[in-house]
């Protein structure tokens, strides 16, 4: 489920699995919840197909992306609070693309949304590489947007893809005083985003050992603005590494 960032809403989310196998989704079932646990009205609403946990709009607008079927494109659609699909919505993505899914999973993962209620949606091929679109509330695409990956959103380095590699996706970080930013966690650098689509300065930051690194595990956001990221390599005597990077917001590594 999901959470509104005041608190007020919240969400619940179930998926149906096509009977021939307990890989592919058939359905996603979308709920907000009210205050007395029961759907509010409009609630729930179904889907077809994969669809990620809605995220939350400072508006409390749920924003969800949706794999396409065959030759469908993929598609982000806003939802107001009685399940109605908003003005200037669904937006759909390149064909060929579609939302990112972490690596591991069908089901695509949360879109992220900025503190300034733009909605961020990675758009990847099936090797991981694509770009990442913002769009504003009312679906179009922010102005120096969208950003091409200059790597894969891969968990090993060197091209190497690996069925089990996961990665925790886009994440918005918010710096005390300042602007945020979109931290990008790719194949052997992390790169930070500003709202209008450019690098920040001093970024991108390359990762220490990334060619021995089998999968992404987490990352958090630092009070300053800066990233903590923990990830694994699994040795030839079976024995897991694990590495965790604290970044600054200037794009170091925090002493």
């Amino acid at each position: 489920g999901a959470e509104s960032e005041g608190g007020h809403a919240m969400c619940a989310v179930g998926y149906d699995y096509e009977p021939y196998s307990t890989s592919v989704v058939a359905q996603t079932r979308i709920a907000v919840i009210g205050t007395d646990g029961n759907p509010a009205p409009g609630w729930p609403i179904s889907l077809e197909g994969a669809a990620s946990i809605p995220a939350f709009g400072p508006d409390e607008s749920l924003y969800v992306a949706q794999a396409g079927l065959g030759t469908k494109a993929s598609q982000v659609t806003a939802y107001d609070q009685s399940g109605k699909v908003k003005t200037g919505w669904p937006v759909s993505l390149p064909i060929g693309y579609a939302p990112f899914t972490g690596g591991d999973s069908s089901v695509p993962l949360s879109l992220v949304v900025g503190d300034d209620g733009a909605v961020y949606v990675a758009a990847t091929d099936s090797n991981w590489t694509g770009s990442v679109i913002a769009f504003d509330a009312s679906g179009n695409v922010l102005p120096g947007w969208p950003y091409a990956l200059p790597q894969a959103f891969a968990a090993v380095s060197s091209g190497s893809m690996m069925a089990s590699a996961t990665n925790p996706g886009p994440m918005f970080v918010t710096r005390a005083g300042g602007q945020g930013s979109l931290f990008l966690m790719l194949d052997g650098e992390i790169v930070a985003l500003g709202s209008d689509g450019n690098v920040r300065s001093g970024w991108p930051a390359a990762i220490p050992d990334s060619a021995n690194r089998t999968s992404w595990d987490a990352w958090a956001a630092v009070p300053d603005g800066g990233v903590v990221t923990i990830s694994d390599a699994q040795g030839s005597d079976g024995v897991t590494t694990i590495t965790i990077v604290r970044l600054t917001p200037a794009g170091t590594m925090a002493r």
